[in-house]
C-alpha cells in the first residue's frame, strides 16, 4: 500500500510528528508551503485571521501526485481552532481525488474537531482514524505514547486492507 503523509508546518510542531509518522510506516512525505511567508507577528496575525476567515492561500507546486498512494495521511496546526489556510487550499484542490484518509493535527489546547470535520468535507470521506497532539507534548516527547498508539492502529488498518 502506497502511503503519503502531507502535512503545514509554521513552527515545526507538525513537522516533527509527520516525519515520525512518514519514518515509522515508510511513507512518501509532502510539506505543503505557502508563495507567501508566515514568519514574524505579520506572519502569526495573518495565518490566524486566515484561519478564522477560512480562507485558502496561494501554494507552490505539488511533488506528488496524492491521487496516486493508496491512504493520505493529512497534518495541521490547528489556527483559530480550525485547519491553517494552507492545507484548506491543498484539500480543495486535491482532497476529493484521495482514496483514504487519516488527519492528524497539532495545538495548544483546542479544535481539532472543527479541523478535522472541515477536512473531511473537503476530501467528501470520513478519515480512517485522527489523532490531536498537545504542543508542549511535542516539545518534551511526552507525545510518544500517544503516537505510538496512533501508529499501531494505522499498522492494523493497513493489514486488515492487505
Amino acid at each position: 500500500m502506497k502511503i503519503l503523509v502531507v502535512y503545514y508546518s509554521r513552527d515545526g510542531h507538525t513537522r516533527n510528528v509527520a516525519k515520525e509518522i512518514a519514518t515509522t510506516l515508510a511513507a512518501d512525505v509532502e510539506e505543503i508551503r505557502e508563495i507567501t511567508s508566515r514568519k514574524g507577528i505579520m506572519g502569526w496575525i495573518t495565518g490566524a485571521m486566515g484561519s478564522f476567515l477560512r480562507q485558502s492561500v496561494a501554494l507552490e507546486s505539488s511533488m506528488v501526485d496524492p491521487a496516486n498512494y493508496d491512504l493520505a495521511i493529512i497534518g495541521t496546526p490547528i489556527w483559530m481552532y480550525t485547519m491553517t489556510p494552507a492545507v484548506r487550499a491543498w484539500l480543495k484542490k486535491h482532497g476529493k481525488k484521495l482514496k483514504q484518509v487519516v488527519f492528524f493535527a497539532t495545538m495548544g489546547g483546542k479544535g481539532d474537531k472543527n479541523a478535522f470535520a472541515g477536512m473531511e468535507k473537503l476530501c467528501a470521506k470520513a478519515p480512517l482514524l485522527t489523532a490531536a497532539f498537545i504542543d508542549k507534548t511535542i516539545d518534551t516527547k511526552w507525545h510518544q505514547p500517544q503516537l505510538d498508539a496512533f501508529l499501531q492502529e494505522i499498522r492494523e488498518y493497513l493489514i486488515k486492507a492487505g
